[in-house]
């Protein structure tokens, strides 16, 4: 949620999305030339009429005229209340990179910290609805469909019986992203060749359909 004031007239609002309070936007650099100014005046406007898309684009098109440490903290606001998180933390961590001593910096790298710990959804898709599901080997349970996961990449493995596959997948903060396993072939195979790190405990019962994986039996 978003106290909104005039930017306008300069003032300064306060942004609370989940957790920190960082002060912001910011008002117009007085330093900033005159066409990058403009676009930062529209994105002010923007933002103040709900438009974030077109806040977005004009706090780009600011920053690729002159890039400055205000636009990128405004459009890292924006883009929180977009949530489109992964872009904020970037945007973020460019206005600390350009503003090394600025006074919120504290406030700032622990909004980010908050924002990397935001939860997206992974939703599995796998021909096998009774497969295990593992994320950088660590196991989340039976097929089930969706997963909420801290936003980041992860390797996903499902076994089942007598099959596995995997696939490398994207968790978006506050989203919901398709993740496709792809059938990789039998489990014997993946078990003593492809990945002998993750099956911790097998044997030959995998034959009898039955692997021990964890403490998670297969019966």
């Amino acid at each position: 949620m978003r106290v909104a004031l005039s930017l306008r007239l300069g003032l300064v609002g306060l942004v609370v999305v989940a957790g920190t309070a960082v002060a912001g936007p910011k008002k117009l650099p007085s330093t900033l030339e005159k066409a990058a100014g403009k676009a930062f005046v529209a994105a002010q406007e923007a933002d103040a009429k709900g438009d974030l898309n077109l806040a977005t684009k004009q706090y780009q098109r600011a920053i690729e005229i002159a890039p400055h440490p205000d636009a990128y903290f405004n459009l890292a606001d924006v883009q929180v209340r977009a949530k489109n998180v992964a872009s904020a933390i970037r945007s973020y961590e460019k206005y600390l990179e350009l503003a090394p001593e600025a006074k919120d910096r504290a406030a700032v790298e622990k909004r980010i910290a908050e924002l990397l710990a935001m939860k997206g959804t992974l939703e599995m898709k796998f021909d096998e609805p009774d497969g295990l599901v593992f994320a950088n080997g660590v196991l989340l349970g039976k097929m089930r469909g969706n997963y909420p996961l801290r936003a980041g990449t992860y390797h996903i493995d499902v076994i089942t019986p007598i099959t596995y596959g995997s696939g490398t997948c994207e968790a978006t903060a506050l989203r919901s992203s398709t993740c496709l396993v792809v059938p990789a072939g039998d489990v014997l195979t993946y078990a003593f060749i492809t990945a002998p790190e993750v099956i911790e405990s097998h044997s030959r019962e995998c034959l009898d359909l039955k692997i021990t994986h964890r403490r998670v039996t297969f019966d």
